[in-house]
């Protein structure tokens, strides 16, 4: 019976730390999308303010896409016991 329990402990701790990883990964995913649009707005402006002013709203709107690809980032496959080295297995 104590062995049940030990192994759903630890099933619960690397399902937590598998979400943990995959929410860096998200931060690490908005925060590309933030350097990709600074160097969009950062780009060679252009003489038109009409043109200057659409190369702008692209700008944005490539940035939502990027959030919304970052907010549907799968969350990282958990750890099994099977994959897991340190866990002995009885």
């Amino acid at each position: 019976m104590l062995r049940v329990v030990v192994v759903m402990l630890l099933a619960q701790l690397l399902l937590a730390w598998g979400t943990v990883l995959a929410a860096e990964d998200v931060g690490e995913c908005r925060t590309r999308c933030e350097t990709e649009n600074t160097d969009c707005v950062n780009q060679q402006p252009n003489p038109d303010p009409d043109l200057q002013a659409a190369q702008l709203a692209q700008c944005e709107r490539r940035l939502q896409i990027c959030y919304g690809e970052c907010e549907n980032l799968k969350p990282m496959e958990p750890h099994t016991l099977e994959n897991t080295p340190n866990v002995i297995v009885k």
